[in-house]
């Protein structure tokens, strides 16, 4: 039996893949979306694949009823605050240990952050143009101001304590 119970919380939510309003991964073989459903032949290689399958270009669409934007310019938008988010909570919240996380996992971010941190400075200094902003989900909820400039700042204290 295997239990994914995250211990870290972003504004209330778990930080994970979200898909649906509630924070729910849609995702047949979960039980949280129709089609086929779990069986035993399937492996937690079989389920992390079929998340990763949701991880594209544009995780707008992957949201049942998003199949097309309802405006245009709304999957770009929510591409923006995934983006900041991504940068804000998944690198530097969890790289500066403000989440509780195995030590297992934090010498693998700290190795994978080394390969990738100019690619995050790069993507943060694209987008500067949006900050103080309003960030906006897909579902119109607020989520505070874009602040990628702090983004960068944090990105470049992280490279220079990771010697990178």
């Amino acid at each position: 039996q295997l239990a994914f119970r995250p211990r870290f919380h972003n504004r209330g939510r778990a930080c994970c893949i979200e898909s649906n309003a509630a924070g729910k991964v849609c995702l047949s073989i979960l039980g949280t979306w129709h089609g086929p459903a779990w069986s035993p032949g399937q492996t937690v290689s079989s389920v992390l694949l079929s998340i990763q399958s949701l991880m594209n270009e544009k995780p707008y669409h992957n949201e049942p009823g998003f199949e097309q934007e309802r405006q245009a310019g709304e999957a770009n938008r929510y591409n923006d605050c995934i983006r900041h988010e991504t940068l804000r909570v998944a690198v530097c919240d969890m790289l500066e240990r403000k989440v509780e996380m195995p030590s297992a996992l934090v010498s693998t971010m700290e190795e994978t952050f080394k390969s990738l941190a100019d690619h995050y400075i790069e993507a943060a200094k694209a987008h500067t143009h949006l900050d103080g902003t309003t960030i906006l989900d897909m579902f119109k909820e607020a989520y505070g101001e874009f602040r990628f400039t702090q983004s960068i700042a944090r990105l470049q204290a992280l490279k220079a304590k990771l010697h990178c």
